[in-house]
């Protein structure tokens, strides 16, 4: 039995024939992948198209989309073409947080908002979906609306202004250099700068200016030496001369 058919258009299912030339089979589905006519084979319970073949999507290739869902460790993308001849046999696919941008991505909503129409590079092809990539000149959003009022968007120097309401945003803009800037330390560094500078600084300890230093201790240990401190005194003689100095009476006893 053979019927005209159109790429996308579900065939049959996977539980009644296996996939063939020129299909492919999505979430249960057979669906075709090419135009032409769809053939059933009831001997070997395989659907296949005659027809063009029609190269489908691989790894490296660019594909336009439309942002339907900015998560904070992804944004999904709802795939609606590919460059050239390539045909989508899968409508869903994702940017992963990594390969959203070269620079530092804290928010990803300061770079795609839902609506956005995207170019993007597929990295990664597997049996859990579609990853793409947008790091880099050329990839990103070439077409933003705002989140506010829903007009179109202009580029200018790293961020987008609404052409209605005016509102400022970040976006990937897919002319934009793109190029990797180190995480802003500022806040680090200073903060680092005020605990060496003030508070329990090191040079309190050693200084006399203030707080818990070592003079005093210092101190202390030379009162131990010292002879003229009272027992501190006393008893170091004591140890040092042993029965000499304590046994003055008992030399006198004996020599009396």
């Amino acid at each position: 039995m053979k019927n005209a058919i159109m790429p996308g258009e579900t065939l049959t299912t996977e539980e009644e024939f296996l996939a063939g030339k020129n299909t492919y089979a999505e979430n249960g589905l057979i669906k075709a992948a090419t135009f032409g006519n769809a053939n059933f084979n009831n001997d070997t319970k395989e659907v296949s198209v005659e027809g063009k073949s029609i190269e489908t999507i691989k790894e490296g290739d660019i594909v336009y989309g439309v942002v339907s869902n900015v998560k904070e460790t992804s944004i999904i993308v709802d795939l609606k073409k590919g460059e050239g001849e390539i045909i989508i046999t899968t409508t869903r696919a994702q940017i992963p947080v990594r390969n959203i941008s070269n620079e530092f991505v804290s928010k990803t909503r300061d770079f795609y908002r839902i609506g956005d129409i995207i170019k993007a590079k597929i990295s990664k092809i597997s049996d859990y979906g579609i990853d793409l990539e947008t790091k880099g000149k050329g990839l990103g959003i070439i077409k933003a609306y705002c989140s506010k009022c829903r007009h179109e968007m202009t580029p200018g120097q790293g961020r987008m202004r609404c052409l209605g309401c005016g509102s400022v945003e970040g976006r990937k803009w897919f002319e934009n250099e793109d190029e990797y800037k180190p995480r802003d330390r500022n806040d680090s560094r200073s903060f680092g700068g005020d605990r060496r500078s003030g508070g329990f600084r090191g040079n309190d300890r050693r200084g006399s200016s203030g707080g818990y230093h070592s003079g005093p201790r210092r101190s202390f240990g030379g009162d131990k030496s010292s002879d003229s401190q009272g027992h501190s005194g006393e008893r170091r003689s004591y140890n040092s001369n042993g029965r000499s100095n304590s046994g003055g009476r008992n030399h006198e006893t004996r020599n009396h």
